[in-house]
């Protein structure tokens, strides 16, 4: 790594998000915060989203990238024989698909495949998990950071600084412009990088002062603050909120007594001030995307992430680790006008309120002051809790300003586990909202969990009773369910008192926000179980029985593979034999793959339905073609038993004519 011999300018920042995160097409919208607030008090300051742009160099640099994983699959390098060099190999096939149809290379898996919702999250995913398999091996289990201190950490990333294809990477951005480097963390998966990143530039330049903030700091400080190796990488650490104390080190840089609560350094293990500062939120600047660069984010489209409101107005959720933060709300006016110059200024459409949740009132005003432009029409997004209030007339007029999805918590479809974990919400209640949402329009997203502290998996099959019955009774909503098992969160009352919910064994892992807890056993079988109908998109008729004469939906309705699969065929172009496998079909599945092997009849089916949305008795006639040298009825047969498992799996969707 080398610096250009330069003047830096005292107050210039360079704002950075880490790789390893998710990519979700939004940017990081706590830098677009931070910049905003030191704009306003006459610091520069410069975004770069590492996080896209580690992902892009990746696949525009595979030659070297897959030098370095083959480097680190060598034996006795990095990743011992076994399942998880297995799991390298698939993810590598996998992105060497990504790779071609991403930059355009002639390998198209599926014609609309980049503009799948899901795109993004299997680059991200799958990138991240090479990356933790192959260079931090000892430190993560199941996307967990499983190190118990900070210089095991510490000394795998000290073994990478050499590698050039680190370096290089780092090489493309103008660091030497920068007196102060801020990094941004969200998540445990983005620390080693945070720290190898940190390590290589301060050893190219010293003088540099770089600090280290995100909600993934505030959760984990109580371990990482007191440690004096964090402090080799970070001069200082961030928590909580950030615009005042990342500007109270930037304006002390060069002088002495850095004194704000919310700041921890090597001399200041623990601040001297109790609680932590809340920034006054009605005096934060509006958030501006007039000079963010937007290119970085693909081919997927971009939504532009603001924020009304900080904290929960339930704070009560037995899982949540949120509940301590202080709810405070922006005027609503100054919100939307700042989304409208975004939106003239971008040219993009979409907005996502990122707020924890918006109570019906508030969601009414907003909805006005969009209605107050007419100029713009815009589609956005937001999250809220099933209100009483949010009803059939609000949802209209909520539609009328462009609102497309709303997403909800809903964590359970059984009364008593609602109860257990105090969400203070009635399917009832739920069932109606459902139904209003789709008699007007309005896309729904669920958020649950399986495997509760106390809850059975009796208790459980009543959530997949209640989403069963939902999709039967209300056909015509939109409806997306994410599914996932229940984590125990640091600052959640699960941790706090776990005697309170039965829970009898706990460990927690200091650099990680969440802890291990012996869970239930059954669980990892009832999600891969019900995966069809706990983690679904779009409208799709469930389908009980697919034999040769049932067809769902009326006599002959069209299907189409989910935009939540991925169909790999054999030998992707750059692939090579190391990598190359059968054709699978794949499906991510938050921190895994559900991988599904397939058969040449099976692959045939699904490449006739991947090539366009067909009818069932189009996709017979064009599937009796393929195998016209078979008999007649055993072609039918077959046909029957792969829509049966691939609708079982949740991989197809059904439309009506």
């Amino acid at each position: 790594m080398r610096f250009t011999p330069k003047k830096r300018r005292e107050t210039c920042v360079a704002l950075v998000f880490p790789p390893l995160s998710t990519i979700n097409g939004c940017p990081p919208v706590g830098l677009v915060a931070l910049k905003s607030y030191l704009k306003t008090r006459k610091i520069d300051s410069k975004i770069f989203d590492l996080n896209a742009s580690f992902f892009w160099y990746v696949l525009e640099n595979w030659t070297d990238f897959t030098k370095a994983v083959q480097c680190r699959l060598s034996p006795g390098r990095g990743v011992p024989p076994g399942p998880e060099f297995q799991k390298v190999i698939m993810d590598m096939r996998l992105l060497a698909v990504i790779r071609d149809t991403l930059l355009g290379l002639g390998n198209k898996v599926e014609s609309d495949f980049g503009a799948s919702r899901f795109s993004p999250l299997l680059l991200s995913e799958c990138i991240r998990q090479i990356i933790h398999t192959c260079f931090f091996n000892e430190l993560f289990a199941q996307n967990t950071l499983i190190a118990d201190r900070v210089e095991l950490v510490a000394d795998s990333v000290l073994g990478l600084m050499d590698l050039t294809f680190f370096h290089r990477f780092l090489d493309g951005f103008p660091w030497n412009d920068f007196q102060t480097i801020g990094f941004s963390l969200v998540s445990e998966s983005q620390l080693p990088l945070a720290l190898l990143f940190s390590g290589i530039l301060k050893k190219a330049e010293t003088s540099i002062t770089m600090v280290a903030g995100g909600p993934y700091i505030s959760e984990v400080i109580q371990g990482l603050g007191a440690t004096p190796a964090i402090y080799d990488f970070f001069d200082c650490l961030v928590v909580h909120e950030g615009e005042s104390a990342l500007a109270s080190i930037v304006e002390n840089t060069f002088h002495t007594g850095i004194c704000h609560p919310n700041v921890f350094s090597i001399t200041r293990p623990k601040p001297d001030f109790q609680p932590f500062y809340l920034e006054p939120i009605q005096k934060l600047p509006p958030l501006g995307y007039d000079d963010f660069d937007l290119s970085i984010y693909g081919p997927w489209e971009v939504s532009l992430p603001f924020y009304s409101s900080k904290g929960c107005t339930w704070g009560k959720c037995a899982f949540c680790s949120n509940n301590f933060i202080s709810y405070r709300e922006k005027a609503v006016e100054p919100v939307v006008e700042s989304m409208v110059q975004a939106m003239k200024a971008t040219g993009l459409k979409k907005i996502v309120l990122v707020d924890e949740e918006v109570r019906p009132k508030r969601l009414g005003s907003i909805a006005s002051a969009i209605l107050a432009h007419p100029e713009i029409k815009l589609s956005w997004f937001t999250q809220t809790r099933f209100y009483p209030k949010l009803d059939s007339l609000l949802l209209a007029r909520l539609k009328q300003s462009g609102l497309s999805t709303i997403e909800f918590g809903l964590e359970s479809g059984c009364s008593k586990t609602l109860e257990r974990i105090c969400k203070g919400i009635r399917l009832d209640l739920v069932r109606r909202v459902l139904q209003d949402c789709a008699d007007i329009g309005i896309g729904v997203v669920l958020n649950l969990m399986i495997g509760f502290p106390g809850e059975s998996e009796q208790d459980a099959q009543q959530t997949v009773s209640f989403l069963k019955s939902i999709r039967q009774e209300i056909p015509h909503l939109t409806l997306s369910c994410n599914t996932q098992a229940v984590k125990i969160y640091r600052h959640s009352a699960f941790y706090k008192h776990p005697a309170d919910f039965g829970i009898e064994q706990i460990r927690s892992f200091p650099l990680s926000p969440t802890a291990k807890w012996p869970g239930h056993p059954w669980v990892p079988d009832f999600l891969r179980q019900n995966l069809g109908l706990l983690n679904i998109h779009g409208r799709s008729a469930p389908l009980e029985d697919f034999g040769a004469s049932t067809i769902p939906l009326g006599q002959n309705p069209h299907v189409s593979i989910s935009p939540e699969w991925l169909f790999l065929p054999a030998d992707p172009v750059s692939g090579n034999g190391e990598i190359a496998s059968g054709p699978m079909l794949l499906r991510l599945f938050k921190a895994s793959y559900d991988a599904l092997g397939t058969n040449p009849t099976t692959a045939a089916a699904i490449q006739l339905i991947s090539k366009n949305k067909i009818t069932i008795s189009q996709l017979k006639e064009q599937y009796h073609q393929h195998f016209s040298g078979h008999e007649p009825a055993s072609v039918s047969s077959n046909l029957g038993r792969v829509l049966s498992m691939l609708n079982e799996k949740g991989a197809l969707i059904f439309h009506e004519n």
